[in-house]
């Protein structure tokens, strides 16, 4: 054939079938996804079978009908079932493969789904068809479909869905009815029967969480977290601790989380009350030791925490931004100081993780003095995030307000105490 014409052409070329789905990943000891509130999910390919090529002949071109050949092209089927998430969810919501959008999963072009409770029952096609294949899956959301249509070279494609997860609230009057309170992601994370971090035959868990949850109900603090990847319990409750402005701490046989907010207010219907007893006032009467500040460098007082969250408005596609001090960045010397990315992705409501930005941002300007303190004094008065008075005169404090950060002690009964100063109204933000 002549590169630039003139040679007769060819007959058309026939292009050869896949013999199977072209699979990128596989599913075999991925972990099994858990959506808490209302979250884009990405699935796992769990079962596939009856993969069809379809072929496509069309006619030869040229004038008039004149040409010869033609060209076989190749569309292509399967049977697939797809892993969402650890049920029990509510329902499932729009569709994303590839670039394109679907309204829900029927549109999408999946015939069969499952909300993942327990027992649910198998999927019909594959009791008639495959009935040695037919599971049940329970406590697995999961969605299916026979003959679903693959692309040009016969691989899925991208898929996510939108899941109404677990821990939704019952009703619409005490939240959003989206997304989920972080009290109930807390218990059912560390709880439940199927998947809990606490295995319910060896140990029992009692929470705390009803000041924590007062204040996050007023604030308006939801959250929809996935978990995708296996990792330390701890560094979950971290997470949502953060969020919930609260810390965690282990006493009386209970695991709490004590909101860091020390002004009481009223919002959305409900009042959260601080609590800042002063615990125990120390001074040269009851230390062991000279009491030994630490003050943070001055560069390490971030004047700006950056965040990543997901934007439920925007396909749940990141959403970036920074909570600023611009009175601190504009100070002679200072200028910008950003803190490390906060990563928020159990966040879909842009404004919450701003407001969560804000309150890492306040704390760490306006908090910079520590305290060491060693003393004999009742360890059982005192925990972690209890407030404390320090009066010291050659520290210049005289009944300073302090909030406890770490409690140690040795086999002879001495505490060693670690205390932050706490400038009324830092904590909330």
């Amino acid at each position: 054939m002549s590169l630039f014409g003139g040679g007769n052409s060819s007959a058309g070329a026939e292009q050869p079938a896949i013999s199977a789905l072209s699979i990128q990943t596989a599913g075999f000891g991925v972990a099994m996804q858990i959506c808490w509130g209302t979250n884009r999910v990405s699935p796992t390919l769990g079962y596939t079978s009856n993969f069809i090529a379809t072929p496509h002949q069309s006619s030869g071109g040229g004038k008039m009908g004149g040409g010869s050949g033609g060209s076989t092209t190749y569309t292509y089927s399967s049977t697939i079932l797809m892993f969402v998430c650890e049920g029990e969810i509510r329902n499932f919501g729009k569709v994303w493969k590839d670039k394109d959008i679907y309204a829900d999963i029927s549109a999408a072009g999946f015939t069969f789904s499952k909300t993942g409770t327990y027992p649910q029952t198998n999927w019909g096609f594959l009791d008639t068809n495959h009935p040695t294949e037919a599971l049940a899956y329970n406590g697995t959301a999961l969605v299916a479909a026979s003959g679903y249509a693959l692309s040009g070279s016969a691989t899925l494609g991208n898929h996510s869905t939108e899941v109404a997860g677990r821990c939704l609230s019952a009703t619409d009057t005490d939240q959003n009815y989206t997304d989920a309170h972080i009290r109930d992601v807390l218990s059912d994370f560390l709880t439940n029967p199927h998947f809990g971090a606490i295995d319910a035959k060896t140990a029992v868990l009692t929470l705390d969480t009803d000041r924590m949850h007062d204040y996050c109900q007023a604030c308006g603090f939801l959250i929809s977290p996935v978990l995708s990847s296996q990792k330390p319990a701890h560094e979950y409750l971290t997470e949502w601790a953060t969020v919930a402005n609260a810390g965690i701490v282990w006493s009386e046989g209970k695991l709490k989380f004590i909101p860091y907010a020390d002004e009481s207010f009223t919002g959305n219907g409900v009042t959260f009350t601080a609590d800042n007893t002063i615990r125990y006032a120390f001074d040269d009467d009851n230390i062991a030791e000279p009491i030994k500040p630490k003050r943070k460098k001055s560069i390490d007082a971030f004047n700006s925490v950056p965040f990543e969250c997901l934007d439920r408005a925007n396909d749940y596609n990141k959403f970036a931004d920074s909570a600023k001090d611009q009175a601190s960045i504009e100070q002679p010397g200072v200028g910008l100081r950003p803190a490390s990315t906060m990563v928020l992705d159990c966040i879909c409501l842009p404004g919450i993780a701003i407001q969560i930005a804000h309150i890492q941002l306040v704390r760490g300007l306006y908090i910079r003095n520590e305290y060491t303190i060693q003393t004999w004094c009742d360890a059982d008065l005192l925990e972690p995030l209890d407030f404390i008075s320090i009066t010291d005169v050659g520290l210049g404090l005289n009944a300073a307000r302090c909030r406890i950060t770490a409690i140690e002690d040795d086999q002879e009964g001495k505490l060693t105490i670690t205390a932050e100063e706490a400038p009324e109204g830092v904590y909330n933000g």
